[in-house]
């Protein structure tokens, strides 16, 4: 299956997604275990989804048709974590549970208006944004 006919299916299949208006990428990948970047004989493909912070991440599959997709933020957090200054923060306290939540607790409309989700409840809002909140709460756990 070549690049294009990939992004058009996935597309095509995951509507919600598309939605929320990500960038979609599928990327053929380049072998580098020889140090000179090869093409592979049969192309290996990946698809990237590169999106803002107020994102629905639980729309985001980690496979498609047996081609990995990998989940890629870009952009700036909100004034609610830690500025890109304050370096050496483990990650169970950058991602503290508490600072998504101050975020929710302040901005619940707007995330149910850019989320597209009529009537987004917090605790719809803290999984969408970390992909199940309680599995993010166990994550920072062991991070600290």
């Amino acid at each position: 299956m070549e690049a294009n006919k990939i992004l058009k299916d996935f597309k095509d299949e995951n509507p919600q997604l598309v939605a929320l208006n990500p960038e979609i990428h599928v990327d053929e990948i380049i072998d580098s275990s020889t140090h000179n970047w090869v093409k592979s004989d049969i192309p290996v493909y990946q698809i990237s989804i590169r999106h803002p912070f107020v994102f629905d991440v639980r729309l985001i599959p980690s496979v498609f048709k047996g081609i990995p997709v990998k989940n890629v933020w870009v952009g700036q957090f909100p004034p609610e974590f830690p500025s890109s200054n304050e370096e050496g923060i483990p990650l169970g306290i950058w991602y503290a549970p508490e600072r998504y939540e101050t975020f929710v607790d302040g901005n619940l409309s707007m995330l149910s208006k850019e989320l597209q989700i009529p009537n987004l409840t917090r605790m719809e809002a803290l999984d969408a944004l970390t992909e199940g909140f309680q599995k993010h709460k166990d994550w920072c756990s062991v991070g600290t």
